[in-house]
């Protein structure tokens, strides 16, 4: 199943083959925004629409017709399974998930998803499902991080909106090729993932072998977790960690597919996420055009020093409280 997701789905060729529905979407992403323009919006609703619109289309050829349903049950799903869990660290508490509801929530939100899903074999649905919580969530998460960055450092957004504007030259269309040399929003989304990987604690691994590391003995068959948060904000590999610096990746070698762990937004090895090609693509067009088309405000006269940063731990970082800006259109002539 994996080999036929990275062909069918995740595969750089078939991610390029997407490229249309991208488009096609975020325009009408845009137009969503222009039709909200000088009000409070919430982009974090609109940016996970976006990103669940994209995936159905790529995954199926056709819109999703319940799409407010679908997006509630991909927040159903991350948010039951971001639960603690006693029966992780002790198994032989493993039966109190019964007596706390954890299962039986988990089991009616695998049966709603599977119903929704328009296929019959069980192992690709479970896939699919798998792709749609992954591909959803975290693209929408690392842009609606990107874009709370970019307002908490507003030198952030001075330097990546005018890179954006030069590379569109007035255009009233911007397609993928339009954004093929933009170096320092690549900056700022690679620090992006840096402070806010879109999965804090990695896939968890089990050790097949006793062993030591550090000092410290692995027992056989020991649940492992990465904690990909911590790594990011390591005062041993940063400087500055907690401030948001894009600066600092210029010139480093520094990268996020799997070779340098000190930036592990996407794990790393054999079991290195498929497909970060599939979700780069998904951020880099559509946050490239909310600084080309708007100038944004916080709602409410805030001010940047004033602004709520903080986190929702879960299975996915995502913000405490939903994303709320103003749009100002701008004309791109």
């Amino acid at each position: 199943m994996k080999r036929i997701s990275l062909t069918e789905l995740l595969g750089p060729r078939k991610t390029l083959s997407f490229r249309g529905i991208r488009e096609t979407e975020v325009s009408g992403f845009i137009q969503s925004l222009r039709n909200c323009a000088g009000k409070p919006v919430n982009i974090t609703e609109k940016l996970l629409n976006l990103t669940n619109r994209i995936t159905t289309k790529a995954a199926f050829g056709y819109q999703c017709v319940d799409e407010d349903e679908f997006v509630g049950l991909v927040n159903s799903a991350v948010k039951a399974a971001s639960g603690f869990n006693v029966g992780d660290l002790y198994p032989s508490l493993g039966f109190l998930q019964d007596l706390t509801g954890m299962k039986s929530e988990l089991l009616r939100t695998r049966g709603l998803v599977a119903f929704k899903c328009p296929i019959t074999s069980t192992n690709i649905k479970a896939v699919l499902v798998d792709l749609f919580i992954a591909g959803t969530d975290t693209s929408s998460i690392t842009m609606e991080w990107a874009m709370s960055e970019m307002m908490k450092n507003p030198i952030v957004m001075r330097k990546a909106q005018p890179e954006v504007r030069e590379a569109m030259k007035g255009k009233s269309i911007v397609t993928e090729a339009d954004i093929q040399n933009l170096p320092y929003l690549d900056l700022a989304i690679k620090e992006t993932f840096r402070l806010h990987p879109p999965i804090p604690l990695l896939f968890p691994r089990e050790s097949k072998e006793r062993c030591e590391i550090a000092g410290y003995e692995i027992a056989k068959k020991t649940k492992v977790i990465v904690n990909a948060w911590a790594i990011g904000r390591d005062p041993g590999a940063w400087e500055e960690p907690e401030h948001f610096i894009p600066e600092r990746f210029d010139g480093s070698e520094i990268d996020f597919k799997g070779m340098h762990f000190e930036l592990l937004p996407f794990r790393a090895g054999r079991r290195i996420c498929p497909g970060i090609a599939l979700g780069m693509a998904n951020v880099e067009l559509p946050l490239a055009q909310l600084l080309y088309y708007f100038d944004w405000e916080l709602p409410g006269g805030l001010i940047a020093e004033k602004f709520n940063m903080e986190e929702s731990f879960g299975a996915t970082m995502r913000r405490k409280n939903p994303l709320y800006l103003v749009a100002k259109e701008v004309d791109s002539n």
